[in-house]
């Protein structure tokens, strides 16, 4: 009863996370594309935002599952959640790494802003088709497995036989580990490697720009850059904190400790508690 009670306890906290999750988002796009004013960092965000009400999605699949125990989405469930955890989980990443290298640019003014806006469209298109590439494995090779659980009833000389739905994979161990360290270093080393890169720059740059901006002409321009640099690197923190713990725990308890010693219920709550 005390487990249920605490279950029930942690999906309400996670329905309003999902609540608030596709509300804010929501107000964002709204906001954005209400502006007449269309710019790179926009496109960005606005593509961030559509991504996180996708991810946002999961959250229903986890929290049933933690009440039923047994998958009761189907074997189309089962591949369409692990699909969109897995392209949402890149395209986030992703964006937020564009998002860095656009305001550097930017910043430096390094190109026209109609050659930057292409250069953004074929970075979204880019993003998105890595995003449903890299969960190929689970689309295809993700079936509904079945079993069964017997449980006896405590004082009586009876059983209870339940039957319980759960996602499996046709693939082998070895193939599932390969395809984990690719996502890893796809979706982890790479993208925050860039992230990590540009938003130094950005920082040189902001400090570079807070000593001569007294000297600077254009003081709009100045401003209007300066609070653009102030933003991604807000996002980039938020993500940052975010994210950084799932990618830790989840190295963690792959790579280093032993499998019988692995938390998968951890690792979900840590993929969507941002």
């Amino acid at each position: 009863m005390e487990h249920t009670f605490l279950l029930g306890i942690f999906v309400t906290i996670i329905g309003l996370v999902f609540l608030g999750t596709i509300i804010l988002n929501l107000l964002a796009i709204v906001y954005i594309l209400s502006t007449q004013d269309k710019t790179t960092i926009a496109m960005l965000v606005v593509n961030l935002a559509i991504a996180d009400i996708i991810h946002a999605m999961g959250i229903i699949f986890f929290s049933s599952n933690l009440f039923t125990r047994s998958w009761i989405f189907g074997e189309f469930g089962c591949k369409f959640s692990l699909a969109i955890d897995v392209l949402c989980t890149v395209v986030i990443v992703y964006t937020v790494a564009a998002l860095s290298i656009e305001r550097y640019i930017d910043a430096r003014s390094i190109l026209p802003a109609k050659f930057r806006t292409l250069i953004t469209f074929g970075l979204l298109v880019l993003i998105w088709t890595l995003g449903l590439l890299l969960p190929y494995p689970f689309i295809f090779y993700t079936y509904l497995a079945e079993s069964t659980n017997t449980i006896n009833i405590n004082n009586k000389n009876s059983t209870i036989t339940t039957t319980i739905y759960s996602c499996q994979s046709y693939l082998t161990e070895n193939e599932l580990l390969v395809h984990e360290i690719i996502l890893y270093v796809t979706a982890f080393i790479i993208p925050y490697s860039i992230i990590v890169l540009f938003s130094l720059k950005l920082l040189k740059f902001l400090r570079v720009w807070v000593k001569r901006k007294e000297k600077l002409t254009n003081a709009s321009i100045t401003r209007r850059r300066t609070r653009g640099v102030k933003l991604v690197l807000c996002i980039v923190l938020s993500f940052l904190i975010c994210f950084t713990p799932f990618w830790i725990f989840k190295f963690y308890t792959r790579f280093i400790v032993d499998e019988n010693v692995r938390r998968p219920l951890l690792q979900r709550i840590l993929s969507y508690v941002h």
